[in-house]
């Protein structure tokens, strides 16, 4: 309610109208899904007002949210389609926040919030707290990362520039990058997830991945990030049957 209420707080409730609603909608720019919750908020208060006598104007009515987003890409990208979007976002404004996402795991708040006092090129560190949980992050930046980190680099101020308000917005502008990339529409989540399954394709122990992604020691949470494909089950089913045969 804190949103409507902020918008509305100076209109009669008797007066607040679905044509109120459509504006707060798109200018709060939210997911198909926080508009679903949301309606049905907002309809438990129309009844609420009504049970106890308050005028409250029916601002939903039949009102019906958007429809939600395909489902998309929830596998990891491959290096390849790694290369692929990372060609595509060269000199894009997302850029940046791609190869954070990609070679250093960041999440897409830590992403919002990355200033420049908190990346030492020098050092070849980026240092801060996660956004979520607060655990400290001491992320090293790999060659290809600081490329672009050096490429873009300002004085101060946010390290990702230029980001749309909304995640909706943000979300159509990777769509539209990864579109022109060819590769499988994603969310920046999922780059978080391909980092994590890089660095476990490399050769990474979990501890350390856990540590990468900001997660608090020994969370199970690290394992749900690691993604596989047929090529690394079979090279594992050969594996094992290489041990059973050289026994």
């Amino acid at each position: 309610m804190k949103p409507l209420l902020d918008e509305w707080a100076d209109r009669p409730m008797a007066g607040w109208s679905r044509t109120m609603l459509e504006a707060l909608l798109q200018a709060r720019g939210w997911s198909p899904s926080r508009v679903r919750q949301a309606l049905g908020v907002y309809r438990r208060f129309i009844a609420w007002c009504a049970a106890v006598g308050y005028a409250c104007g029916d601002f939903v009515g039949d009102f019906k949210p958007p429809r939600a987003r395909p489902l998309e890409h929830r596998e990891a990208l491959s290096p390849e389609q790694c290369r692929r979007l990372l060609e595509a976002a060269r000199n894009h404004y997302l850029e940046v926040p791609v190869a954070l996402g990609l070679f250093a795991g960041l999440s897409r708040a830590d992403l919002r919030a990355l200033t420049w006092k908190e990346v030492d090129l020098d050092a070849g560190l980026i240092t801060r707290p996660r956004h979520k949980t607060g655990t400290r992050l001491r992320l090293p930046i790999s060659a290809p990362l600081r490329e672009v980190l050096e490429r873009h680099r300002e004085r101060s101020g946010r390290v990702c520039r230029r980001l749309p308000v909304s995640d909706s917005s943000l979300y159509k502008a990777l769509h539209r990058l990864m579109d022109r990339a060819g590769v499988p529409r994603s969310g920046w989540h999922q780059l978080r997830h391909t980092a994590a399954t890089l660095l476990a394709a490399a050769g990474t122990d979990v501890a350390t991945i856990g540590r990468i992604l900001g997660h608090r020691p020994g969370s199970v949470v690290t394992l749900r990030y690691l993604h596989t494909d047929d090529g690394r089950l079979r090279e594992a089913a050969d594996a094992v049957a290489r041990a059973v045969k050289l026994a």
